[in-house]
């Protein structure tokens, strides 16, 4: 750097440090905090301190409320433009995690957190999501992210952003989520006591905000809430958790009320399970059923609507596949553990005898479609080979061997599996490359055994 330029670089930080200080006009503030945003992306640590340190911080939290009235006259910026700056000069402050700690910082959360925005608003809500994730790395700081309404504005930008999930910002968004639990999490075994009094009024905020549009009929993104509260709740220690629902009674009827009510949507007919394995088994079954083949052969006739429309296709069933069929079977491994529990404790919880009773019906139809899938497979695929690499084919086997083991209704219809699954694995134990996959299919071959089931 030539020596003219290094004295001009500090005649212009003398300039802006005298703009920005406590005690000037709010004009030759705004002035500063422009001349600010420039000099601070190529600043070295100690100068970002030093701007930090002689900030008006009172005059750059006005900066990110700001209305259209409140501008100077003739500055030349508008509102968004002006809000935008502020929040790239806290972006540049959040890069030194001692600034990043100080309460003036954090006192700047408030009014940062309105700005998050489903809407379109440049780069705002990307970049105040990174500054919470950088706090959250920071136990010294962390904790404040338990602030419920704090949690209120990142939980509602993640429901009215599900149908972006694979965007950026979205996935920001949910592991600020993720790492706040897990932020109580390792609070928790460090000091339990000071964590239940923090968190008291986080529970009731986040778990309702999250569990009642799950319960609502019309919301289609069921599923991903679904995975939110999985990925979030299962990092609160069961003591922690027991507390709040003690605390919040009413509270949790409701929360497992919508959760209930939730569940039951997601596996209450047999039809709406049997679409959704048709259609993944459409997908890999490579024409598992003559109906199928005859759809395709129909949709030959378009050729320019056959491509699109089996692309579309082509999506939806990667997306249930990778997401959707995953995660419904671990609802269902779960529930059938759930019901396992209260058979063996007569302990109903907090769920009530009659929706016991609704569950294990809806249950039923579901492991109905379960095996009427399996037997419909079975009965149009009958290579070994072909089998074992569909694994929807390979998981439904082993979903279904688990409720069988509680539920004898169905037991008559599986007797035709057995046959097949020895097959499958006499194949995988002659074939190098599906060795592995004997340690799945032999325990289901026990089960099979066990309830007499091998003809």
């Amino acid at each position: 750097m030539s020596q003219s330029h290094s004295t001009t670089a500090e005649m212009d930080l003398e300039k802006c440090l005298e703009l920005i200080r406590p005690g000037t006009s709010h004009e030759e503030k705004f002035v500063g905090l422009i001349l600010m945003s420039k000099l601070l992306d190529d600043s070295e640590p100690e100068t970002v301190r030093l701007f930090f340190d002689n900030m008006d911080h009172q005059f750059l939290d006005r900066m990110l409320k700001i209305t259209t009235d409140q501008l100077p006259e003739g500055c030349g910026v508008d509102v968004q433009t002006v809000k935008a700056i502020a929040v790239n000069i806290l972006t540049c402050f959040a890069s030194n995690w001692e600034l990043l700690t100080r309460k003036e910082f954090k006192d700047h959360l408030p009014a940062l957190l309105t700005l998050i925005s489903a809407k379109n608003d440049g780069d705002n809500t990307h970049n105040i999501l990174r500054i919470l994730l950088k706090i959250s790395t920071y136990p010294q700081v962390s904790m404040v992210l338990t602030n419920p309404d704090y949690q209120r504005v990142v939980v509602s930008y993640i429901l009215e952003t599900m149908s972006n999930g694979e965007d950026e910002t979205h996935r920001d968004a949910r592991l600020v989520c993720q790492r706040t639990f897990l932020i109580i999490q390792e609070g928790y075994k460090q000091n339990a006591q000071a964590v239940t009094d923090i968190t008291r009024h986080f529970w009731p905020t986040i778990l309702t905000l999250l569990s009642k549009p799950f319960s609502q009929p019309t919301e289609p993104h069921k599923p991903e809430i679904l995975q939110l509260l999985i990925d979030t709740l299962s990092f609160v220690p069961d003591p922690l958790l027991k507390h709040q629902v003690e605390t919040y009674p009413s509270e949790s009827r409701a929360w497992v009320r919508n959760l209930k009510s939730g569940l039951i949507q997601l596996l209450s007919t047999r039809q709406e399970v049997r679409v959704l394995m048709d259609e993944l088994g459409q997908g890999l079954d490579g024409g598992a059923s003559d109906s199928t083949n005859a759809s395709r052969d129909d949709n030959k006739q378009d050729t320019s609507k056959s491509s699109s429309s089996e692309e579309t296709d082509r999506s939806l069933e990667k997306t249930r596949e990778e997401k959707v069929l995953p995660l419904a079977y671990g609802i269902l491994e779960t529930t059938i553990a759930y019901l396992i529990q209260v058979a063996d404790t007569e302990d109903f919880g907090l769920f009530d005898a009659t929706a016991i009773l609704k569950l294990q019906e809806a249950l039923q139809a579901t492991f109905i479609a379960i095996l009427d899938y399996l037997r419909d497979v079975q009965a149009h695929v009958t290579s070994p080979k072909d089998l074992v690499q569909n694994m929807i084919f390979l998981a439904s086997l082993r979903i279904l061997s688990v409720w069988l083991m509680e539920d004898d209704s169905l037991h008559a219809q599986a007797t035709v599996l057995p046959a097949t699954i020895d097959a499958m694995i006499r194949f995988c134990k002659t074939t190098t490359k599906y060795k592995s996959l004997v340690r799945i299919l032999q325990p289901i071959m026990d089960q099979f055994h066990d309830l007499e089931l091998v003809e």
